[in-house]
């Protein structure tokens, strides 16, 4: 029952560090890079 108890610990811990896409800082980051790839494709592209 007590490693059942750590388990679900390492997890929580373990997801943050899995799925950095819930950060919203990691989420402000990846949108940036999303508009400099934009803008970069609307100045190159066309």
């Amino acid at each position: 029952m007590c490693r059942e108890g750590r388990n679900s610990e390492t997890r929580h811990s373990g997801s943050t560090r899995r799925m950095p896409e819930e950060s919203p800082k990691y989420r402000m980051l990846h949108l940036a890079q999303m508009s400099v790839l934009e803008r970069s494709e609307v100045l190159g592209g066309t």
